[in-house]
């Protein structure tokens, strides 16, 4: 369905939602066991300051409010209109909002593309638009605006005795996740701007709440939780312009995994997924990311508190030596930095501690006021640290933990603090305090850590920089579909001014050995197959053949070999290859994703692909300078870099075959499903890199 989307820069139509002065409920009830019933309920009970139409033709008032029998019955002109009507009444009232001058519409109702009835929502969406109306839903439980008065939701969060507002805009995709994350905001003191469930998307998406969050002066943190995005481009857009704004946005994504990528066609494909696309575009977006409920809260409760904190330099303070040990080693595990104190800091430390203490500081081994007294001094002192972005307080059994907690909260002063709280009972008290002060904590050390790492990493993320197309890079003439073996796809990387290794295709032993003659020995035999993708596995790869009369000799060993190993494969010839060799091997790779289009992939190669599934992705193309920043988050980036004795890499020639493999990624977009090059041999710094072996995937555009 094509639809009408709000304007990049801001609709006033559609924020009319934030603020509404006048509203309507079609389908208002007293029976709060219905949405309609529940709806008004709160939305009395909260006291919304605007004018109210309740709808309902066979009551003559409800909550002694008087009702109108129809839309068509008042007089005035609401500016959003809720319709908990059943479905057979939906789409008249749809017609009637329109004729009295409605923007939004808010349909509560159900059993349209929910219930597999497409054609019928789009109809609603057609006649929305015709009367210059945007829709909200359908199957949506309405929405609220704490920091307007405004409860017009069915959830069971609206039962409390007062809207909490605050700094957080909410957007789920699930409104049994929104009710959670309104629940878990409040009972930890941390207030809502705006909550919106999303429904059915079938006009505006969460895109369209995001944008309005931007220019909204209530919301200063964005949290959302989503399942899956219409559109790429328009959540580009809208990310770029929360990015400028210096909102932050917090999200999580469900639906991480998906059916069919085991299946793998190439080694890329058996590491590609579309959860890899999506987190790439939020990294390049400066959106955090994180993969669970308890962390989305935790990390939404530190930046509703810190709204513009940048998180980098990390701090631990803790009245356990154990605990030290553990948050250290984890730190360790998400590479994360323990910073290092300033010569200030440990002159002020040293009052309380032995000469030298470090970060972690365990407080447990003060020479003053051991354990619990110097919690507190400590927490100031490293909380002033210039160095110090965040203050880590783990707090662990001891003589009084809520007073530990309270002087390590305390202590953090105006700069983020986040506390883990790992005893059980005997801390409730120091939960109940940090939830009265709205302070952020979590029970759980690695929710924690992945929380700053999450927020570190988006920190750090840097703008991706212009793609430039390489020189040296065009399609040739010509292009085979379906599976390309490795000489074709090799053929179409030369064309990219990418370096292989030269090698010819014989049918048998007698043209091998020939072959074998024209190149330079050693040499390395491969099977031609478009049935077998991973050749070593069977046999179907032979090294270090010294001369033309071994070549002959090694494929009809290799024939008999593949006779018992692969005996349906289908057999297309040998391929005779001179063989090259380097210091490390790379896989670089293009999978077609549905969603963002071509991604390009980089990670460890050979037979270290799958074991170690170290890859980074971005959307191709991609500029030489991005592709060295891929490069460097994998865990071979030291093995690049030279380590252990070993000289520096060639990066630079790698960067360039990643940039120029984007660069055909996006010239055959549609057409090129999958590329995978294993491995890509990379000898010392000067001296290149060399595909040794590539397979590709084609369809017709």
């Amino acid at each position: 369905m094509n639809s009408v989307t709000s304007d990049i820069r801001g609709d006033s139509d559609i924020s009319v939602l934030l603020n509404p002065k006048s509203i309507a409920i079609v389908g208002a009830s007293e029976d709060i066991k219905k949405f309609g019933g529940r709806i008004v309920h709160y939305l009395l009970k909260h006291r919304f300051p605007g004018e109210i139409y309740l709808i309902n033709p066979k009551s003559s008032e409800i909550f002694g409010r008087k009702t109108y029998p129809s839309l068509d019955a008042v007089s005035g002109s609401p500016e959003v209109v809720l319709i908990a009507a059943s479905k057979p009444h939906v789409l008249a009232a749809v017609e009637s909002a329109g004729k009295l001058g409605a923007k939004v519409l808010v349909i509560v109702s159900n059993g349209y593309a929910d219930a597999g009835d497409r054609e019928a929502e789009e109809t609603l969406v057609t006649v929305a638009h015709s009367y210059g109306m945007r829709i909200v839903g359908p199957n949506v439980m309405g929405y609220s605006s704490p920091a307007n008065g405004l409860a017009m939701m069915a959830s069971h969060v609206m039962n409390v005795d007062k809207l909490q507002d605050g700094n957080v805009g909410i957007i789920s995709q699930s409104g049994g996740v929104l009710s959670a994350l309104m629940d878990f905001f409040v009972q930890h003191g941390c207030g809502m701007s705006h909550t919106f469930p999303t429904g059915n998307q079938a006009d505006l998406d969460f895109c369209d709440f995001a944008n309005m969050m931007i220019d909204d002066p209530a919301t200063q943190v964005i949290c959302t939780y989503v399942e899956g995005i219409k559109s790429p481009e328009r959540f580009n857009q809208v990310a770029r312009r929360v990015q400028a704004a210096g909102k932050p946005w917090l999200m999580m994504k469900s639906g991480r995994t998906e059916a069919g990528m085991e299946a793998a066609f190439s080694h890329t494909a058996s590491l590609a997924s579309s959860h890899a696309a999506f987190a790439n575009i939020c990294r390049d977006n400066g959106i955090v990311l994180l993969e669970d409920f308890e962390a989305l809260v935790t990390a939404t409760l530190l930046m509703s508190r810190h709204p513009k904190a940048k998180v980098d330099k990390l701090a631990v303070l803790s009245p356990s030596g154990g605990s030290c040990v553990m948050t250290a080693d984890l730190f360790s595990d998400y590479d994360l930095p323990l910073v290092e104190f300033s010569a200030s800091t440990h002159k002020k430390l040293a009052g309380y501690f032995p000469a030298g203490v470090v970060n972690p500081i365990d407080t447990g081994i003060a020479i003053k006021d051991p354990i619990v007294g110097s919690c507190g001094p400590s927490a100031e002192v490293v909380s002033k640290d210039p160095n110090v972005d965040l203050l880590l307080g783990v707090i662990s059994t001891c003589p009084d933990v809520r007073l530990v907690t309270q002087l390590i909260a305390d202590g953090a002063g105006n700069k983020p603090c986040l506390l883990v709280i790992q005893p059980a009972a005997m801390a409730d008290s120091a939960r109940a305090y940090l939830r009265d002060n709205a302070i952020p904590y979590t029970d759980s050390l690695h929710t924690a850590i992945r929380v700053i790492k999450a927020l570190r990493d988006a920190n750090l993320a840097t703008g991706r920089d212009e793609a430039v197309r390489p020189e040296g890079c065009s399609l040739p003439s010509s292009l085979p579909q379906g599976v390309m073996d490795e000489q074709t796809t090799k053929a179409l990387l030369k064309a990219y001014g990418i370096r292989t290794n030269a090698g010819l295709l014989s049918t048998n032993a007698d043209e091998a050995q020939k072959s074998a003659a024209n190149l330079i020995c050693p040499l390395v035999l491969k099977v031609a197959s478009p049935d077998i993708v991973h050749k070593a596995d069977v046999g179907g790869v032979m090294l270090n053949i010294s001369s033309p009369e071994a070549m002959g000799e090694a494929v009809r060993k290799m024939q008999a070999t593949l006779a018992r190993t692969a005996p349906n494969a289908r057999i297309e010839g040998f391929l005779v290859q001179e063989q090259v060799s380097g210091l490390a091997e790379v896989m670089i790779g293009v999978q077609q994703d549905a969603l963002f289009g071509p991604m390009v992939m980089v990670g460890a190669g050979g037979s270290l692909v799958e074991l170690l599934a170290d890859v980074a992705t971005a959307t191709a193309p991609i500029s030489l300078a991005d592709a060295e920043r891929m490069l460097n988050t994998l865990k071979i980036s030291t093995i690049l870099h030279g380590t252990r004795g070993q000289p520096p890499l060639d990066i630079g020639t790698v960067a360039d075959v990643i940039c120029r493999v984007s660069w055909l990624a996006h010239d055959l977009s549609g057409q090129l499903l999958e590329l995978d090059i294993n491995p890509l041999f990379v000898a010392e710094d000067g001296k290149g890199a060399v595909a040794v072996d590539a397979r590709a995937l084609m369809v017709s555009d």
